[in-house]
């Protein structure tokens, strides 16, 4: 392609110009302005239709799983977490508010139908009946064998006569027979147990064992959790933590519920202003107009000191002022 003087001086003053542009902060500033006042105007279903939002979250939450340098990074960033020196001077109410743990036990607490519900299923669940058994079993035998016997020996010494002639006079094992008493009558156990529990664990008294139990741990410092968490086999736990929701994206439940709420949301909003939308996310115009302009401003000023625009203009324009119509209109010209 023939250069032109003339041609080549437009092309860099053109360029010159946009780089200035680019480069001017309050210009800039304008521009966020107006794209922020511009999106708070538009309706979400002008922006994006639902397949596109569909599309987009679909590629983030279905079937994307954590790359192995990632799993690695959120590691190491529980392990500073619990290690930091900050969590040897800083207590568990210097991060949680009283109130609010008064608050929620309050919450926790007016729920007495779903404690009940909880109660009776635990206390009726075979596991609890065996553990029940097996706690009564061995209290006795404790108490005959060990307690007894160290107190009145003579009582000791009659308590187990008294199991022998019981053992020989009906062929059974005392405590066999105690466990199958014990089993046999474990409904009536369990009934018990949950009467029990429900008197002892009325509204009132759930919400005092709650914030008793508040005021015993509320100045313990922070560090106490690194206790609970195995600090140096985070990778592992933060791996098995991901495999989860990785198959669970993967599943056509997740994929349908995901449909599902996409639909509900976008008829939701389609016909809002998307000014309705970002306010129910507590953003106002000015704090998009401040997002925008925290973007545009680093990234257009490291473009132009890089001259990627430059060089990027440099072709484009070249092709624009250099094709037959912008040399016919240029004709005219002079």
């Amino acid at each position: 392609m023939q250069q032109h003087s003339v041609i080549e001086q437009l092309i860099q003053s053109h360029i010159d110009f946009i780089t200035q542009q680019f480069s001017n902060t309050e210009l800039l500033k304008e521009e966020a302005s107006h794209i922020s006042r511009w999106l708070f105007q538009q309706k979400l279903a002008n922006l994006f239709s639902i397949e596109q939002i569909s599309a987009a979250v679909t590629h983030l939450f279905i079937g994307r799983s954590m790359s192995q340098a990632l799993q690695s990074d959120i590691a190491q960033h529980i392990h500073l977490m619990l290690l930091h020196p900050l969590n040897q001077s800083t207590s568990l109410q210097d991060v949680i508010q009283t109130k609010h743990i008064h608050d929620l036990a309050h919450y926790i607490a007016s729920k007495s139908t779903h404690r009940q519900k909880l109660i009776q299923d635990v206390v009726h669940h075979p596991a609890f009946a065996r553990v029940f058994t097996d706690l009564i079993q061995h209290v006795l035998n404790d108490y005959f064998e060990q307690s007894m016997s160290a107190q009145r020996p003579s009582v000791s010494r009659f308590m187990k006569m008294g199991k022998s002639v019981f053992e020989n006079m009906t062929d059974l094992n005392f405590t066999k027979t105690l466990t199958h008493y014990l089993e046999k009558n474990v409904a009536k156990l369990g009934d018990l147990s949950e009467k029990m529990l429900n008197q002892q664990l009325d509204d009132d008294a759930f919400y005092n064992l709650q914030c008793t139990l508040w005021e015993q741990i509320k100045a313990l410092p922070l560090h106490i959790l690194s206790q609970y968490i195995e600090v140096n086999d985070l990778t592992h736990t933060v791996h098995l933590a991901e495999q989860f929701p990785q198959h669970l994206s993967q599943t056509a439940y997740f994929k349908e519920q995901l449909s599902d709420h996409i639909v509900l949301w976008y008829t939701k909003y389609q016909d809002q202003p998307l000014s309705h939308l970002l306010h129910t996310m507590h953003v106002s115009e000015q704090a998009l107009e401040h997002s925008i302009l925290a973007v545009i401003q680093p990234f257009f000023q490291q473009m132009v000191q890089d001259e990627y625009i430059q060089n990027k203009l440099t072709t484009q324009l070249r092709e624009f002022y250099y094709s037959d119509h912008t040399l016919n209109l240029l004709k005219q010209i002079t």
